[in-house]
């Protein structure tokens, strides 16, 4: 598990362009990051504590610190990979044309889903990262693709561990946890959840 003062939850979200890319960068506050601070944003072009460029390059200063701290993803790095499992397969699956924060941010999504299954996390951490997505007006549900097109698209990712699918879940902003034992029914029903047919 890991705790962070500033965390990558989630950095991967400013890798996108502005409104569409810095979504959920301000999960890496952690002492910033409540419902409340979601909840007081309109639209996601209003900050209730930082202005846009501050966010992100608070952001950048996490993963960079991350990065050189572990440049061959041996432990911490892999942290930043929140959202990443389902995130580059639906990249895959729309031919690219979804953007990258966006298909992270579902991914995000996904793994809160698994962690609350496995009882690593709170049902409100659910609902904490739909409205944060939704309040940058970024998507929170699966385009209609087939589970197995998913779950194939999944398997031929480069950062399975052990022909095993890596999981980075998420408990609360500001902890992580890496899980290569998920089971496929509860990967199956979080897609479900989320829209997959």
């Amino acid at each position: 598990m890991s705790n962070f003062r500033l965390d990558p939850f989630h950095v991967a979200l400013s890798q996108g362009a502005s409104k569409k890319g810095t979504g959920a960068a301000f999960w890496c506050c952690e002492d910033h990051f409540d419902a409340s601070n979601a909840e007081s944003m309109e639209d996601g072009t209003g900050l209730a504590w930082h202005s846009q460029i501050q966010l992100v390059a608070q952001a950048l200063k996490v993963k960079i610190a991350i990065v050189e701290a572990d440049p061959y993803e041996q432990s911490i790095r892999a942290h930043l990979n929140l959202g990443h499992t389902l995130g580059h397969a639906l990249e895959v699956l729309s031919n690219y044309s979804m953007r990258h924060g966006e298909a992270v941010g579902i991914g995000m999504l996904a793994a809160s889903h698994i962690a609350v299954a496995v009882g690593l996390a709170q049902e409100s951490l659910i609902h904490l990262i739909t409205l944060l997505l939704e309040r940058w007006s970024l998507p929170t549900r699966i385009p209609a693709y087939p589970t197995s097109a998913i779950l194939s698209a999944m398997r031929h990712d480069k950062k399975r561990s052990d022909n095993q699918l890596r999981w980075i879940l998420p408990i609360e902003p500001g902890k992580v946890v890496i899980k290569s034992d998920v089971p496929e029914d509860l990967i199956v029903q979080s897609l479900s959840l989320l829209g997959s047919i």
